[in-house]
């Protein structure tokens, strides 16, 4: 393993995770496209550095000097998302300037102190829905609650089937960036992550993938990895060669459809209504900004969790999506 090589996070718990298997460090080699020496060095090196191993024993004395201009930088608005270490060395360089005793203080002590101040690292979100929002979804539920009712005292004994959200195709895109880490801030507490200043744009990453998907009640109807952003345009085309096949299918046997999609301006734009028109697809009314009410947000979430266990490198992302 050269030196200045670096290695992501996702690829060491890989290769930790693979040992704790019984898997042999040839076959770790292959699999990462590397050797049996590289494997090997990998989490050696990360037990020398200390990411692995963690000692055990009473945390090191700090002067007041430093504890004091550690609590400042940790309570400072720009420094809340500084990992541990920076905060130490700042604080550290500030204690030598005005005592001139050089101080060294480890990464772990720093922890221990942030920790004494009831610190906790938590992923930042947006502000939370206004008053406006909270009542159209508010309203949205009643509407639904209305339909389910109509359809619970409908007499049709032809349809066996009388839930009215039994009918619905769920859909949505995701995208899906791989080693560019998470963005997380440090909170004191009486303090919330619902603050818009604290969010940050995470860098692209090695690699991602754009992804559709629609679910349905008895499982799953069309996946498809689209190249690139999506459009009005894109977004037609791939609803004509990928879902509508689909559908027609359904149709055939004599099962009701209702798409659902977000208001994403590629979903309301003038061509992509008109053709669903076109093709009588009726589209479910959805509420903005509310995309913990689609379960397909869910479906998402595991498949990453799942491709990011089994797929360190970007060779094998689309050997492990198939």
């Amino acid at each position: 393993m050269s030196r200045g090589h670096r290695v992501s996070d996702v690829v060491v718990r890989a290769v930790r995770r693979m040992r704790k298997d019984d898997i042999s460090w040839s076959q770790i080699g292959r699999y990462c496209g590397h050797s049996r020496k590289w494997a090997s060095d990998l989490l050696r090196r990360r037990r020398l550095i200390g990411d692995i191993a963690k000692k055990k024993g009473t945390p090191r004395k700090t002067s007041d000097h430093f504890e004091d201009t550690l609590r400042l930088l940790a309570h400072n608005h720009k420094a809340r998302d500084w990992p541990a270490s920076r905060l130490g060395k700042i604080a550290a360089e500030c204690e030598q300037a005005l005592t001139g005793k050089e101080s060294k203080v480890s990464e772990r002590s720093v922890r221990c102190r942030l920790q004494q101040l009831q610190a906790r690292i938590v992923t930042p979100v947006k502000n939370p829905l206004t008053y406006h929002y909270r009542t159209m979804r508010l309203i949205r539920a009643l509407d639904m609650l209305d339909k389910l009712k109509k359809d619970k005292l409908r007499k049709d004994k032809l349809r066996k089937d009388k839930n009215y959200l039994n009918y619905v195709v769920f859909s949505d895109e995701a995208s899906a960036k791989f080693d560019c880490g998470r963005h997380t801030i440090r909170l004191f507490p009486s303090e919330g992550r619902y603050n818009a200043d604290f969010q940050r744009k995470l860098p692209p990453g090695r690699f991602s993938v754009m992804c559709h998907g629609a679910i349905t009640r008895d499982g799953p109807l069309s996946f498809f990895i689209v190249d690139g952003s999506i459009n009005r345009f894109i977004y037609s085309v791939l609803v004509a060669k990928k879902v509508i096949p689909k559908i027609r299918e359904r149709r055939k046997k004599k099962k009701r459809v209702i798409w659902m999609h977000d208001n994403a301006p590629s979903h309301k734009a003038k061509l992509v209504q008109a053709y669903l028109k076109k093709c009588r697809l009726s589209v479910l009314p959805w509420p903005p900004l509310s995309p913990d009410m689609n379960p397909t947000e869910n479906v998402w979430n595991i498949m990453w969790q799942y491709i990011g266990k089994r797929c360190p490198y970007e060779a094998r992302f689309r050997e492990v999506v198939v």
